[in-house]
């Protein structure tokens, strides 16, 4: 059993225990009002970051798409240049054939157009 003393004692203590609990209550309470509001920043951040993501990621299909493209038109050209270099080989071949005149100046003028 407490002394009259201790009682006392402890009765003068309750005030100063009340303000401290009172101080770290409100120290916590502003800590969880920064922490809340970091959270929401950090959601902000994160949902714009997701945008973007999602704004590169379209970007990039479209980009994926256009490099399809160009290949396909490469291989075109590439095709068309097989073609040009044919037709130049039997124009060579042509003016070998048939030398002088007329179609050796043509074919001449054409290949060094």
């Amino acid at each position: 059993m407490l002394s009259i003393d201790e009682v006392n004692d402890l009765e003068k203590m309750y005030p100063i225990a009340i303000k401290q609990y009172n101080s770290l209550l409100k120290q916590y309470n502003e800590v969880l009002k920064i922490a809340k509001e970091n959270a929401d920043a950090n959601e902000y951040c994160l949902q714009s970051l997701e945008c973007k993501i999602e704004s590169l990621s379209r970007e990039n299909d479209k980009l994926k798409e256009e490099v399809l493209n160009l290949r396909g038109q490469n291989i075109q050209y590439e095709l068309a240049l097989k073609e040009i270099r044919q037709v130049a080989k039997n124009n060579l071949e042509l003016k070998v054939m048939i030398p002088g005149g007329w179609l050796e100046q043509r074919i001449d003028e054409v290949l060094n157009d």
